[in-house]
C-alpha cells in the first residue's frame, strides 16, 4: 500500500492529541499549541477546499511564511490528492506570474496578495474556524509537492516530488537516526525549501519533536534564549555569521570564555546543528566543534528530496567527510560525476521533458529498469559510503607529499605509472619530491588494488587497462597508508 505524507503526519498527530508540538511568537510570549489544534485546522482546510471543487491533481500555490496555517494547508491539499506548491514569502511578482503560468494552478493561498498576470481565484492563509477532525479518507496521488528552483541557469523549473520520493527521504534519515525523539528546535529556515521541509518539518512532527517559529531573522539570537532548543536545523551562512561576531574570542587567553558566551547565545540545551544548502567552511566546522558543538553536515539537492548523506551525531561518523549515504539511496562516482538512484530522485521536471532527460539515464537491473540522475555541479568520492569532498582528497595529498610516509608510496605510484599507460589529456599533479608525479582524480579499480599487490602481482596484472569507468577513488589508495 502507498503511503501519503498526510497519512503518516495525521497519524502522528492523533496519538496523545494533547501534546504541544508547535509554538509561535505572540506579543504575550510564546504560544504553543496542541497536535489537536493543527488535526482541527487541517480539517477546515479540507472543507474549505472540496467546497471549491478542488481535484486529485490540481496545484494550490501557497506564498507566505512558516506557520501552523503552512502546515495545515498543506497536509489538507496533500490528503486530496492535490500538488503543493509553495512559494517564499517575499517571493517577487515576476516569479509569482512564472510558476503560475507554469502550474496552472486553481487557488492561490496568500496574505498579501501578488499582481497575477492571469485571473486565478486568492484567498487568504487564514483558517477561521475550526471543525473537529474526523477521519478521512485519503486521496493518493504520486505527485506530492512542485518546488521550484531558483534558476540560476534559466528560468525556474518545477521539481516534481512525490510521496514516495520524501517518505523515503525520512525513513532513510529515521534509519540513521531512530531514536531522536522529543527534542526542541527553532525553525528559521523556510519549509518553501525542500531542506527545511522534509528534514525539520515533517522529520519533526514524526518523532515527537516539537518546533518553535522564529518571528523574524533579527529576533532569532533572543529568541535562542527563550526557547533553549535541542537542535538547529540551519544553512552554513548562519553560523558563519555568528562566527564573525564571536571569533575575536577565539584567543588563547580567553579560550574559557568562548563556550560560556556560545551558551549565552544559543542557550544551555544546544550543542546538535544540522547542516545543509551548502557546503560549510572548514574553519566554521572546526571553530564550532573545539567549542563542544557537534555538526551533522549532509549533502543533496532538491531533485533529491533533498538528502543523499548525512553525518551522524555519534556513529557512523566520519568529520572529514559529507556524511554516511541513506540506506536506501545508490551513488555512484562516474567521470568526476555524482550519480545517484533510488526512491528519493524526482519525479522530472514539470512541463518540461527535455531538461528532465537530460538529467536522467536508465541502467538495467535483475528488477528492472531504474533511473539515475546526474548531478555533476559538484566533485565527490565514495569512500565505504561516505561522501568525501575534493577538498578533502587534496588536503591528503599534501599531506601525502608532506610525510615522511610519502616516499614508499610515491615509489609504488611511480611504479604503476610504468606499469599502467596513461594518456596525454589526464591531469598530474607534479609534487616537489624528486620530481614524481601523482595521478590526480581518475585512477581506475586496478590501480587502487595495486597499491596492496606485491610486484609479482602487479606485473601479472600490468595489461588489465580495460575498465570502462574511471572512479575517482584515490582517497582509497591514500589512506590505505594513512594512519
Amino acid at each position: 500500500m502507498r503511503t501519503s505524507i498526510s497519512s503518516l503526519i495525521t497519524k502522528t498527530l492523533n496519538h496523545n492529541s494533547n501534546h504541544y508540538i508547535m509554538a509561535t511568537k505572540t506579543k504575550q510570549g510564546w504560544l504553543w499549541k496542541d497536535k489537536k489544534h493543527i488535526l482541527n485546522s487541517i480539517q477546515y482546510c479540507r472543507d474549505y477546499l472540496q467546497s471549491e471543487n478542488i481535484k486529485k491533481g490540481d496545484r494550490i500555490v501557497y506564498k507566505g511564511g512558516n506557520s501552523i496555517e503552512w502546515l495545515s494547508w498543506n497536509i489538507a491539499c496533500n490528503s486530496l490528492g492535490t500538488i503543493w506548491v509553495p512559494m517564499y514569502d517575499n517571493q517577487s511578482d515576476d516569479y509569482c506570474n512564472h510558476i503560475v503560468n507554469d502550474c496552472s494552478p486553481k487557488i492561490f493561498i496568500s496574505d498579501i496578495k501578488p499582481k497575477l498576470e492571469t485571473n486565478i481565484k486568492t484567498i487568504g492563509t487564514n483558517i477561521e474556524y475550526f471543525d473537529e477532525y474526523k477521519d478521512i479518507d485519503f486521496v493518493y496521488n504520486d505527485i506530492a509537492t512542485l518546488i521550484y528552483t531558483s534558476g540560476t541557469t534559466g528560468k525556474p523549473k518545477g521539481v516534481m516530488l512525490s510521496n514516495e520520493n520524501i517518505v523515503s527521504n525520512i525513513n532513510g534519515i529515521q534509519n540513521l537516526f531512530p531514536n531522536f525523539t522529543n527534542k526542541i528546535s527553532l525553525n528559521i529556515l523556510p519549509w518553501a525549501h525542500i531542506y527545511s521541509q522534509t528534514c525539520e518539518l515533517y522529520y519533526s512532527i514524526l518523532n515527537e519533536n516539537k518546533i518553535a517559529l522564529c518571528s523574524s531573522r533579527e529576533n532569532f539570537i533572543n529568541e535562542l534564549k527563550e526557547i533553549q532548543p535541542d537542535v538547529l536545523y540551519v544553512v552554513p551562512r548562519v553560523l558563519e555569521l555568528i562566527k564573525s561576531k564571536v571569533e575575536f574570542l577565539d584567543k588563547p587567553i580567553l579560550q574559557y570564555v568562548l563556550p560560556i558566551v556560545l551558551k549565552q547565545l544559543f542557550g544551555s540545551n544546544l550543542n546538535i546543528f544540522f547542516i545543509g544548502g551548502a557546503k560549510l567552511q572548514d574553519s566554521t566546522k572546526d571553530f564550532f566543534h573545539k567549542n563542544g558543538y557537534i555538526i551533522c553536515e549532509g549533502y543533496g539537492c532538491t531533485e533529491l528530496s533533498p538528502i543523499v548523506s548525512i553525518n551522524h551525531i555519534n556513529d557512523p561518523r566520519n568529520e572529514q567527510s559529507i556524511g554516511k549515504i541513506l540506506n536506501n539511496v545508490l551513488v555512484e562516482i562516474i567521470d568526476d560525476e555524482i550519480q545517484v538512484c533510488g526512491p528519493n530522485v524526482m519525479l522530472g521536471y514539470w512541463n518540461n521533458k527535455e531538461e528532465t532527460n537530460e538529467e536522467f539515464y536508465y541502467i538495467s537491473y535483475d528488477w528492472g529498469f531504474k533511473p539515475w540522475g546526474e548531478w555533476g555541479d559538484i566533485h565527490t568520492l565514495n569512500n565505504g559510503n561516505n561522501l568525501l569532498t575534493w577538498d578533502y582528497i587534496h588536503e591528503l595529498e599534501q599531506k601525502l607529499v608532506d610525510s615522511k610516509k610519502a616516499s614508499p608510496i610515491l615509489q609504488k605510484l611511480q611504479q604503476l605509472k610504468a606499469l599502467f599507460p596513461f594518456h596525454d589529456d589526464y591531469e598530474f599533479i607534479q609534487d616537489n619530491m624528486n620530481g614524481e608525479i601523482i595521478k590526480k582524480n581518475v585512477m581506475t579499480t586496478e590501480m587502487i588494488n595495486a597499491l596492496c599487490m606485491t610486484n609479482n602481482e602487479l606485473e601479472a596484472i600490468s595489461g588489465n587497462t580495460t575498465s570502462y569507468r574511471y572512479r575517482t577513488n584515490i582517497m582509497n589508495a591514500i589512506a590505505l597508508f594513512w594512519d
